[in-house]
């Protein structure tokens, strides 16, 4: 993306290590779930768990 001059904001892995508690997370109260879906977040930006990301979203 870089190359066709595009200047990277974000890069984040979506659906990472935790898409296999995904139903659990979902049913939690709306405070517990912003605080796992932080997490989340933080978790896709790890450049170490890339791999486990079923899909990636680029913005530039």
């Amino acid at each position: 993306m870089n190359n066709s001059g595009l200047k990277e904001l974000a890069f984040v892995g979506v659906e990472n290590i935790l898409t296999a508690k995904e139903k659990e997370i979902n049913q939690l109260e709306e405070s517990e779930y912003k605080k796992w879906l932080e997490i989340c977040y933080r978790l896709g930006q790890d450049k170490n768990l890339f791999g486990t990301s079923e899909h990636y979203l680029y913005i530039g």
